[in-house]
């Protein structure tokens, strides 16, 4: 009786690690899986998913995956996109800090996720270069933090900054974001030269190279089903947030 419960026991074992293998494999092969759909994430990231992964893979389907890495491009595009031939093709629509949550994601292709939200900083030169791309007037015109924010309900600012003729001139605008998932920059201040004033002046504006209060930044680059819901002033950059419905992996 005592040799078979030994055996029973051994048994037991053996099928115990052969689960354990079998669930940390799998596991691995979901990390090289979003690593390969995400083919823009760099290479530290960390992929980490909810619950025993055997039976979700069964069903074809993840209840949930998180992902944090160092770095995402969305790829070479803003040379095209900003008429700056000097970019040339290298330069990235990326984003620094990146982290994302993903609902329901697909394990076959094209891997949808239920939900998605994400977020990432958009360092100063890759807005400045976006902000030039959204308005000729602002040609030369660089972006860098103005005010701090601490949440989207209290953005911050971002410096619009040029020079024309020797004579600096600059806006304060607050980020927000348009029904539409646009990213919106609202003028709250300027200053010309030694000058500065709250109640910015047209010709002011036009001096900047603006030709009102508002500028509106597309976000037509994102994957289908996702959109702009936040953006926050950071030392580094913009913190931009997106959420989404039913979005290709694949897109990222």
């Amino acid at each position: 009786m005592a040799a078979v419960l030994v055996i029973l026991l051994v048994l037991v074992a053996a099928l115990a690690g052969g689960a354990v293998w079998a669930e940390n494999h799998a596991r691995e092969r979901i990390s090289a899986a979003v690593q390969d759909g995400m083919s823009g994430l760099s290479q530290d990231a960390r992929v980490t998913t909810e619950g025993i992964i055997l039976p979700q893979l069964a069903s074809g389907s993840l209840r949930r995956v998180d992902v944090e890495a160092s770095r995402l491009s969305l790829g070479p595009v803003l040379g095209i996109l900003s008429g700056e031939p000097s970019l040339g093709p290298e330069a990235e629509l990326a984003f620094d800090d990146f982290d994302a949550s993903m609902t329901q994601v697909g394990t076959s292709s094209p891997h949808r996720a239920r939900t998605i939200t994400m977020s990432g900083t958009l360092d100063w030169e890759t807005a400045s270069v976006l902000l030039r791309a959204s308005s000729q007037g602002l040609e030369g015109a660089t972006a860098s933090a103005g005010a701090v924010g601490t949440s989207a309900q209290e953005p911050g600012t971002v410096s619009i900054a040029t020079s024309r003729y020797g004579v600096n001139a600059s806006v304060e605008a607050a980020p927000s974001v348009t029904p539409e998932g646009n990213l919106l920059l609202t003028v709250e201040s300027a200053s010309v030269g030694s000058q500065a004033s709250a109640d910015v002046p047209a010709e002011w504006l036009r001096y900047v190279g603006l030709d009102s209060t508002e500028t509106e930044v597309p976000m037509t680059l994102l994957p289908k089903g996702l959109k702009l819901s936040g953006a926050v002033v950071t030392p580094e950059g913009l913190r931009l947030t997106f959420e989404g419905r039913d979005v290709n992996l694949s897109g990222l």
